[in-house]
């Protein structure tokens, strides 16, 4: 008999991550965020940009008031995988929707973050908000966002901040448009 092949658990889709920009802004608990992730496209040779605005919760260290952004120009980089558990190389569409982020951060000043985005994860907010009001329990909620997302991107680099360390969790929507058409609109 013949050994049977082993799939690796995190398959890469056929999008490379190129850079990314955002800022945050929180208040006490509460964070707000936006920014875009660019992505090159290994099927059409596009360059897109996926937009995000998202809000959550933080636990920080610092002041009470933070705020933090990075620009394309700063060391970024990042991965974009498939997810395990839904077996499929996403269309740039299926990246598009609910987002679920989870982000850490150091920053005396100048520092360092790193964040893991869950892609389109609509039917899982739907499946989550059903097992929450249920009482099937709240405990299941992450596993069922994330279970349903198409993709993940993770990623790192560099930012500006007031001085603050912590970590945040955030949901939001996360929209595509092609980065070289926004560039060049703006030259």
């Amino acid at each position: 008999m013949g050994e049977k092949e082993k799939k690796p658990l995190f398959v890469k889709t056929g999008f490379s991550f190129v850079t990314s920009e955002g800022t945050d802004v929180s208040f006490g608990p509460l964070v707000a965020m936006g920014g875009s992730i660019q992505v090159d496209s290994e099927s059409d040779t596009n360059r897109y940009a996926l937009d995000f605005l998202a809000m959550g919760g933080s636990l920080s260290v610092g002041s009470e008031v933070s705020f933090d952004f990075a620009t394309t120009d700063m060391y970024s980089d990042g991965i974009v995988y498939a997810n395990p558990l839904r077996n499929s190389n996403p269309a740039i569409d299926d990246l598009t929707g609910p987002c679920l982020i989870y982000q850490g951060q150091v920053a005396p000043g100048t520092g360092m973050s790193g964040a893991i985005m869950f892609l389109s994860v609509g039917l899982g907010l739907a499946a989550s908000w059903i097992a929450f009001s249920t009482g099937v329990g709240a405990t299941l909620v992450p596993a069922i966002v994330i279970s349903s997302s198409h993709a993940i991107v993770i990623y790192w680099g560099n930012l500006i901040s007031l001085p603050s360390a912590g970590v945040t969790g955030a949901l939001g929507y996360l929209s595509v448009s092609d980065a070289r058409v926004m560039k060049s609109a703006f030259k």
